[in-house]
């Protein structure tokens, strides 16, 4: 991964994550899942937007709070929309708001390809 902090504007930073290849000899399905942490009390209130197929930013709202992960051979009773609930494609953006204390941050991340 490489970080840049933008001289003209200070507030930007941008990310390059640059991805392994994915195998596909297997010609199974693959998800790639890029994780982010936010620190310093910044409070999302469960509440993010996405892209709707790059036209418009769509409120969004976590459906569960936390999981246990557990390996796909250890949940026989596993109903996948308990997990795929919080997945959503992201053609273009997806921004997070921080609503603590009257705060104005905004993150925002926006990918080269969905």
């Amino acid at each position: 991964m490489k970080v840049r902090f933008s001289d003209a504007f200070p507030e930007l930073i941008e990310f390059d994550v640059e991805l392994n290849p994915v195998p596909v000899q297997d010609k199974q399905g693959k998800d790639v899942i890029v994780t982010w942490k936010m620190y310093d009390g910044f409070n999302a209130n469960h509440t993010f937007w996405t892209d709707s197929n790059a036209l418009e930013m769509q409120e969004r709202h976590f459906q569960k709070t936390h999981y246990q992960f557990k390996m796909i051979d250890e949940m026989p009773g596993l109903h996948f929309n308990d997990i795929a609930g919080n997945y959503y494609p992201v053609d273009y953006a997806i921004a997070m708001r921080d609503f603590s204390n009257g705060s104005n941050l905004q993150v925002t991340v926006m990918n080269d390809r969905a």
